[in-house]
């Protein structure tokens, strides 16, 4: 214990730019989690095509791409149950709820992105501003 007291001495002003960049941190995530709206609507895409809009206000489970991967929305999230694909990641993403948060399984060429009342948002185009 007396070598931890010595140590925080010793390197007083480097902990404490330490503790305060992770406080920072904590509470940059914490507003943004606020902050950020919450979607309405789940959007699945299939090679790029839309082929599916489900709400998240009402809670099911959803075979994708003729069964390869099933979607589940609870309690306003969605997420990943299950994928045939040897990665994983789509299963790894987790839980979503954020308009503009999104799932992608590329070998089976499946997005879902959290949408909100007023679609994905304001579109990219090359060139603008």
């Amino acid at each position: 214990m007396k070598r931890l007291c010595t140590f925080f001495v010793k390197y007083k002003k480097e902990t404490t730019i330490a503790v305060l960049l992770l406080f920072l941190s904590v509470i940059s995530l914490v507003v943004i989690n606020l902050v950020m709206p919450r979607g309405t609507y789940a959007e699945v895409r299939t090679d790029g095509e839309l082929v599916a809009t489900y709400p998240l206000s009402v809670d099911g489970e959803y075979l994708l791409h003729g069964g390869t991967n099933t979607l589940v929305i609870e309690d306003g999230e969605v997420y990943m149950k299950e994928a045939d694909c040897p990665d994983g990641t789509c299963i790894k993403t987790g839980r979503i709820k954020q308009v503009g948060e999104a799932i992608v399984c590329l070998p089976n060429k499946i997005s879902v992105t959290v949408v909100g009342d007023g679609g994905a948002g304001p579109e990219l185009v090359p060139g603008s501003p």
